[in-house]
């Protein structure tokens, strides 16, 4: 692997670079401009010394301005390599450069070894789209095998999706596909038919970082969630699927939420939507027993973080596991939410588990539900959780900055110690409650000395009468929580094998 330094012969990396492809010596080429700039006077070159290597499979040469020659014998030493897998070739602006991206794509696309092709963060617009879409149609002998494309951070817009149509029935072995942090505000029905036709081994879709906002006027069956849903229930390939800070509204959201329940996806993500709401899962609170059996799903990742669901959206979610709807769900995260202490104590069941007396409806994880504001009974929450002795299936508990200061922190960790052999956790997450209260800090330390003292005592009651073995250090101070603090968590990693983490 190459990366940016001088090495110490004082060599051009530049040189060293081509030694090392023309010697077979790496694997894996990062080339960062700043280091080692490849430019329309040394491209040549570097192709010529990518023509001779065997060995590479991941080339990353963003930020590069080749020229168009350049382009091209890149192109052609890529189109030729027997072993290259993924690339991320061209700059900031190489979709603007029309005429570049065709002659570096007219040979990369021959590729027969080619798998992952990284366009992100190059200006490709909607006509530079349909120029790569041509090649990908018209190009005779061209590469059908490619199984990851990424097109985030562009400048794709909702008139793209023609051209992307074109490109996934030209690539139907696609497996992921990234169209997110571009302008795309709407979705055509034609576009989700041909990801439903002919993406069926597309697993996972980046649709995040587009303003997917409806209008008010905009017809119900033609709206973000409508067309969303339909990809849900008729995609056969689909496992994930990204939805962060997309701007869906509630109408959207609520039929959205509709199709999860019978979606056979595995992860579903929709953070920093800040307009959904409870809207996702509002249909999810009047889930019955009798009507649970007419639902089927996989989903195991549900992230809404960042949604403001608040406690009706965490009533429905618990509702929806309770009627066996969620039955693999494996990860929730429900962080900054501006969820109350209600929240808190309804996910109760997600954290205790009594696997004596019944088959559980969830097999849940994670949990995260930082920074919501739950404050200091927060201690009390959580302890009880730990002497139950029933955390049976929990792995990770994040519940970082919920409003709990750092006496708070610090007894959770001495239960914690007292009865880690009894907890499925391996990680558990209280980092931003570190606020110090002077006051209660005080009366924990004069509370602290009054039982050394009362210990004394005892002490001395025992052995008077006899010659005492070892004198009472009278100097003794109060031992200090932090270092208390630090030796909780070293046990418990070390002798418990359970991380422990407060800042």
């Amino acid at each position: 692997m190459v990366w940016g330094q001088v090495n110490n012969n004082g060599t051009s990396l530049f040189n060293n670079t081509i030694k090392q492809l023309k010697e077979n010596a790496t694997e894996s080429l990062f080339l960062i401009p700043t280091f080692i700039p490849i430019n329309e006077n040394n491209a040549v070159e570097f192709s010529q010394g990518l023509s001779m290597n065997t060995s590479l499979t991941e080339l990353y040469m963003h930020g590069h301005e080749l020229g168009e020659q350049g382009l091209i014998e890149i192109g052609k030493s890529i189109r030729n390599h027997p072993n290259l897998k993924t690339i991320s070739i061209g700059n900031s602006e190489i979709g603007l450069n029309l005429i570049g991206l065709q002659s570096l794509l007219t040979n990369v696309l021959k590729s027969k070894n080619l798998r992952n092709i990284d366009f992100s963060k190059q200006s490709i617009n909607s006509k530079s789209l349909s120029v790569i879409n041509d090649i990908f149609k018209e190009g005779e002998g061209n590469n059908n095998n490619l199984t990851y494309l990424n097109f985030g951070e562009n400048q794709l817009d909702s008139e793209s999706l023609l051209y992307l149509e074109g490109i996934i029935k030209s690539n139907e072995n696609i497996e992921f596909l990234n169209i997110g942090g571009n302008q795309i505000t709407k979705f055509t029905d034609s576009f989700i038919q041909s990801i439903i036709d002919n993406g069926k081994q597309l697993k996972k879709l980046v649709l995040s970082a587009n303003p997917l906002k409806d209008n008010s006027d905009d017809d119900n069956n033609d709206s973000i969630g409508k067309h969303i849903s339909k990809l849900l229930l008729n995609s056969s390939g689909l496992k994930e699927i990204e939805l962060n800070d997309c701007e869906l509204n509630e109408r959207s959201c609520k039929i959205i939420g509709e199709s999860l329940l019978n979606w056979k996806g595995t992860s579903f993500t929709a953070t920093g939507n800040s307009l959904m709401g409870s809207s996702l899962t509002s249909s999810w609170l009047s889930l019955s027993s009798s009507s649970s059996s007419s639902y089927s799903n996989n989903i195991k990742h549900l992230s809404l973080r960042g949604c403001f669901i608040g406690d009706q959206g965490v009533k429905s979610i618990m509702n929806a596991i309770s009627m066996g709807v969620l039955p693999n769900l494996n990860l929730l995260d429900v962080a900054y939410n501006k969820l109350t202490l209600e929240s808190l104590v309804a996910l109760n069941s997600l954290v205790i588990i009594d696997s004596t007396t019944s088959k559980p409806l969830h097999y849940i994880e994670y949990l995260d539900a930082s920074f919501n504001k739950f404050g200091c009974e927060t201690k009390e929450i959580i302890i009880g959780w730990i002497k139950s002795n029933k955390i049976t299936q929990l792995k990770c508990l994040s519940l970082n900055n919920v409003g709990m200061k750092f006496l708070d922190t610090f007894e959770i960790s001495k239960v914690l110690v007292d009865n880690s052999d009894t907890t499925s956790l391996k990680l558990l997450e209280l980092m931003g409650n570190d606020q110090i209260d002077e006051i209660e800090m005080a009366k924990y330390q004069e509370k602290q000395k009054d039982e050394k003292e009362r210990l004394k005592e005892e002490s001395s009651k025992i052995q008077k009468g006899e010659e005492e073995e070892e004198n009472v250090n009278e100097e003794e101070g109060e031992e200090d929580v932090y270092e208390v603090l630090s030796e909780n968590i070293d046990v418990l990693k070390r002798e418990k094998k359970l991380v422990f983490k407060w800042k």
